[in-house]
């Protein structure tokens, strides 16, 4: 049986969300909650899509990119996982996060669909896509029949 990749394109739009709640996961890993009106036909249907959070800095205003762990449609909610490090703009947004606060995010552009009963080639090739993104790895699997 032959299983391909399916691309699909989405509108890109920015979009203001709020943050719903935030949880410590370990001493270097946060889940941040977002939510909002705004995610009303948002759309993220493959393990690899990611978004753009726009994050505040001293100098404007950085983007970063963020492999969706959690979209829940009918709630209008977005699940991010942060890595904490010792440095950056993202990292400093994540431990500063607090229900209530707004933040932007953009995407995502496109999705590349890898059918959930694939095994060898199409895994392989999202493997490599997206080597270092443990979330798209766990989207995939929770994804999968059993």
């Amino acid at each position: 049986m032959k299983h391909e990749i399916v691309r699909v394109k989405h509108e890109l739009q920015r979009r203001t969300v709020t943050v719903v709640r935030v949880e410590r996961l370990t001493p270097h890993m946060q889940r941040i909650v977002l939510g909002g009106d705004s995610l009303e036909g948002f759309a993220s249907p493959a393990a690899d899509d990611h978004v753009k959070l726009f994050v505040p800095t001293a100098s404007g205003v950085e983007g970063r990119d963020y492999t969706p762990r959690f979209v829940d449609s009918a709630a209008r909610t977005l699940t991010l996982d942060f890595a904490l490090h010792d440095a950056g703009p993202a990292t400093a947004w994540a431990r500063r996060a607090a229900a209530g606060q707004t933040i932007e995010i953009a995407g995502p552009r496109g999705s590349s669909l890898v059918p959930p009963t694939s095994t060898g080639g199409c895994w392989w090739a999202m493997k490599r896509r997206c080597r270092p993104s443990a979330v798209a790895s766990k989207r995939f699997r929770r994804a999968r029949p059993s």
